[in-house]
């Protein structure tokens, strides 16, 4: 197994980084380094990472403010000095012991130049509602997907573009050498499958580790679902021309018949309890979700003779603007504070 270089980005992790390492650390072999990017991180989650067992470890700081999903983790993969480098999130809870093994496996093999986890919602811990839908995602997915030349991307459908770039930088591993070589797109989000969509275009193979399972699930606030949802549609409609959400008609489609289904989930789901709360937060997130997807596919054209619609289109570009601020700008990384390889 070549060596691996973990990174994973930190700031104010104290809530769920002890599940990740609990898990992760008893798969980690001695040469294997863990490289932490903390950004200035005050709840204690420095002393924590300092007290962990693994000795090849690194804890870079980044200055608040100058987080970017692609500049962040570039610096982490310039940092490492494994073969193979691996981003996982700070909130993500390994499966299975093995999870480390599988989602290297298909790059360590050669068959892939980047691989993806399997991301799953606990049903005991999150929205079991949305667990019952979502967890099968992965099946009938091919764990292969050959390179693109340009004519035929050009020739694939929004959807089918977007389908054949399904890397998820919550759990996902890279050839280092060709990661600094293709790098991460400068992109305020999505930064994962914008580089799938270059690798693809650039005549390499990537795939999902189809038994590297993980749970990835946070409580949200509708203003946060709703910026989320906004970006993540600017960015699938520039990197794939993909719309979700691309009218009223849709949107209130969309709303009403997801609340419907979701509602007669809530209504099997056990406990009375557990059946009016995550019966609620249903109607929350779908809320947040498509009307997010819908400010992101919005444009300026025509909107000077409607005073709403001037309203939203400004919304949205308030969203990216805040996001933009916080994701994306000029990276600065403090040297690093603690392990063996502090030299480098």
């Amino acid at each position: 197994m070549p060596r691996l270089s973990i990174i994973i980005p930190t700031i104010d992790s104290l809530g769920s980084l002890p599940a990740l390492m609990q898990r992760l650390l008893p798969q980690l072999h001695a040469e294997d380094e863990l490289i932490f990017l903390d950004t200035e991180s005050i709840d204690g989650t420095l002393n924590f990472l300092k007290q962990l067992p693994h000795t090849n470890k690194r804890i870079v700081t980044v200055r608040r403010g100058s987080f970017s999903h692609s500049a962040t983790r570039m610096q982490g993969a310039e940092l490492a000095q494994g073969d193979i480098v691996v981003f996982l999130t700070d909130d993500i809870v390994p499966v299975a012991d093995d999870f480390l093994e599988q989602l290297v496996s298909p790059v360590a093999k050669g068959t892939v130049i980047a691989s993806t986890g399997v991301a799953q919602i606990n049903p005991l811990t999150g929205d079991p509602l949305r667990a019952h839908r979502y967890n099968g995602w992965w099946r009938g997915r091919p764990e292969q997907v050959n390179p693109i030349a340009p004519d035929q991307w050009t020739s694939l459908s929004p959807q089918e573009r977007f389908d054949r770039c399904r890397l998820d930088n919550c759990a996902a591993c890279y050839d280092r050498e060709v990661l600094l070589r293709v790098r991460f797109p400068e992109v305020p989000y999505g930064e994962d499958i914008a580089i799938a969509k270059r690798l693809l275009l650039a005549g390499y193979r990537i795939g999902i580790a189809s038994r590297a399972h993980f749970y990835h699930w946070h409580n949200i606030t509708f203003p946060y679902l709703l910026k989320r949802m906004c970006i993540d549609q600017v960015m699938l409609n520039e990197l794939f021309g993909l719309v979700l959400v691309g009218n009223v008609a849709k949107l209130l489609f969309l709303i009403v018949s997801q609340t419907a289904l979701y509602t007669c989930l809530g209504l099997f789901s056990q406990g009375l309890t557990r059946r009016f709360h995550w019966t609620c937060f249903s109607w929350k997130y779908i809320l947040a979700d498509n009307l997010g997807k819908y400010l992101g596919a919005m444009h300026g054209r025509g909107r000077w003779w409607n005073p709403i619609g001037r309203l939203r289109y400004r919304l949205k570009l308030d969203i990216l603007a805040s996001i933009e601020q916080h994701s994306i700008g000029k990276q600065t990384v403090a040297p690093p504070q603690h392990g063996r390889n502090n030299a480098k």
